[in-house]
């Protein structure tokens, strides 16, 4: 009987052409993340990482002043 080559690949071979494409996926996750956060939102005319900061900003702020805000007496 003749040995017929086979065009199967080694596991070896499958693992390293998955890792690959892992990395590959990441990648296209990263960058449509990081699009998505820098992209300027239409009607603020701002990122979204702007409009966090300056919501965390603002609640911070709102929270220093009742913090500053004298307890009251009974």
């Amino acid at each position: 009987m003749k040995n017929i080559p086979t065009t199967k690949p080694t596991m070896r071979c499958v693992a390293t052409r998955s890792r690959g494409a892992t990395m590959v996926e990441y990648t296209v996750g990263l960058v449509a993340l990081i699009t998505v956060l820098l992209a300027p939102v239409p009607t603020k005319n701002k990122n979204v990482v702007q409009l966090l900061e300056e919501a965390i900003k603002k609640e911070h702020s709102a929270y220093i002043y009742a913090s500053s805000l004298p307890s009251p007496e009974n």
